[in-house]
């Protein structure tokens, strides 16, 4: 038997293969080259997203620094792919948000203006305080370039390979104000969908507490910091109350020096992500007032105390005990970290409140409220951490200070003011607002007050005038002229003055002279 070649088919064959083996290559290139491009844009998509999220977190971790109360935030964390027919895809992109690990903030050389919360900010002890930075990080399966960004001290910030990008600058340093936030907690989360956080008051609203430098040398922060110096610098070097941003004291802190000699505004808080973050203790307690409160004869009054952590921020649910003039109560602190005792003129005198558990410093687990009687005729006492106690005739006054109105005569009796005042409040100028006369027909037209060293001079009903300053922890004598002589203050005349204290603050003060 005799075979025959026959080559019928074969180019359809060998086409069909060749279409089959390009569509396998097409595939191959769209699966190795397109896919990834697409996924990639996805990836990139989902990082811009997430930074608004991000900027929503800072928003909120802000307010809740302020006020105290909790907020949620959701934060789209990781992402994933659309289905494509044929086509394989990667797991889910998952984002991990954690806190850093707890290193110590520390606050050197500042000492608080208030006399009560010196006890705790003396500048004599470093104020040491844990801090944690929030951090999110994101693991891409195309995308590389997505930066991993960070909340430290409410400044929201990208850290890129070779850059870092600013996204909100917060107020560390604004002039004289210093804000803090610190994030407490260890907290860590990966995901590849949203994550709603809960961001927890562990030591808020913040309370603000006017501070400067012990002796007028430099306060210092040393913060702990992902951020360089150079960035550090750009945000705050150019103001005027910073002296310097330098490299810190360890590795990974920058160091802060501000103006000594200038008054701040501090600002701490301390913020978690989840339950059962430890809170801060009771750390001292001050009067929740300038330290005295008027009672009227036969009425009552409250003394209130107020408890704060090592932020400066109230703490509740605190036992204090309050004692004064034999009577005792122990009560606990608000939800504003107040305590309060009722008092009547019978148990005026000096209130003493102690924190009972677990404080062992007694400068500041303790503290005093003076509980003033308002006499009928008497003085009544403005706030403002000054306090007048009483005002006396004073019949030898020309020739105890020698004349400083220099009026044609010496014989008039003049008046001094004695006041219960903290060491550090100094009247920067006063105005005499009214002068009544009891049974002469017109007021005297111009007065002096000293404190036995400086004076104050000018215009009675005029306006504020300086001098001085005076120091109300001495007496402050007063002399008043008419028409170039002496003028004969009385008993039954009454003056009304107001003084600028040096925080700032003025004070109104009535008050009548006794012969006492």
């Amino acid at each position: 038997m005799q075979f025959t070649n026959d080559n019928r088919g074969v180019s359809e064959v060998i086409g069909a293969i060749l279409v089959f083996g390009l569509l396998i290559a097409l595939l191959a290139i769209i699966q190795t080259q397109a896919v990834p491009a697409a996924n990639q844009q996805v990836e990139f998509d989902h990082n811009q997203e997430v930074q608004g999220d991000l900027a929503k977190f800072h928003e909120r971790a802000s307010r809740v620094s302020l006020t105290g109360s909790g907020e949620s935030v959701s934060i789209k964390a990781g992402t994933g792919y659309p289905s494509r027919m044929l086509f394989f895809n990667p797991p889910r992109a998952t984002g991990t948000i954690s806190t850093t690990e707890p290193q110590n903030a520390t606050l050197k050389n500042v000492e608080a203006v208030d006399p009560e919360v010196f006890d705790y900010l003396n500048g004599t002890d470093d104020v040491n305080v844990t801090s944690r930075a929030f951090e999110y990080s994101v693991n891409y399966n195309e995308f590389q370039e997505a930066p991993e960004t960070r909340y430290e001290y409410g400044i929201l910030y990208d850290e890129h390979r070779d850059t870092t990008i600013v996204k909100n600058t917060g107020s560390v340093i604004d002039d004289t104000d210093i804000n803090l936030v610190f994030m407490t907690g260890d907290y860590s989360r990966s995901s590849g969908t949203a994550q709603s956080l809960d961001i927890r008051p562990v030591s808020a609203p913040s309370r603000p507490v006017t501070v400067t430098g012990k002796d007028d040398d430099n306060l210092t922060l040393v913060l702990p910091t992902e951020m360089s110096v150079e960035k550090w610098n750009e945000l705050y070097g150019d103001q005027d109350t910073v002296l310097g941003i330098s490299e810190g004291p360890r590795n990974g802190t920058v160091k802060i020096d501000l103006n000594g000699e200038k008054r701040y505004t501090m600002r701490m808080a301390g913020l978690g992500l989840e339950q059962g973050v430890e809170k801060p203790d009771a750390h001292y307690i001050v009067p929740a007032d300038p330290g005295v409160t008027d009672v009227d004869s036969g009425g009552r009054t409250s003394v209130i105390f107020e408890v704060r952590d090592k932020y400066n921020n109230p703490v509740a649910g605190e036992e204090v005990e309050i004692e004064i003039g034999g009577e005792q109560k122990t009560v606990n602190t608000s939800t504003e970290g107040r305590a309060a005792m009722s008092v009547s003129p019978s148990t005026s005198g000096m209130a003493n409140a102690t924190i009972v558990n677990d404080c062992t410093s007694e400068a500041r687990c303790k503290a005093q409220f003076d509980v003033n009687v308002i006499a009928p005729g008497g003085v009544i006492n403005p706030s403002g951490g000054v306090r007048l106690q009483e005002t006396t005739l004073n019949t030898s006054f020309w020739g105890d200070l020698a004349n400083f109105l220099d009026p044609d005569d010496d014989t008039g009796h003049g008046m001094t003011f004695n006041f219960s005042a903290p060491s550090e409040l100094n009247f920067e100028a006063v105005r005499v607002n009214y002068y009544s006369t009891g049974s002469k027909s017109s007021p005297p037209d111009r007065w002096e007050m000293t404190d036995g060293s400086e004076s104050i001079t000018g215009e009675v009903s005029g306006g504020f005038n300086t001098g001085g300053p005076l120091n109300p922890q001495n007496d402050i004598h007063a002399g008043f002229t008419t028409g170039g002589d002496s003028f004969d203050v009385e008993v039954d005349d009454y003056v009304v003055i107001t003084v600028i204290l040096s925080n700032g603050d003025q004070a109104i003060y009535f008050a009548s002279p006794s012969n006492d």
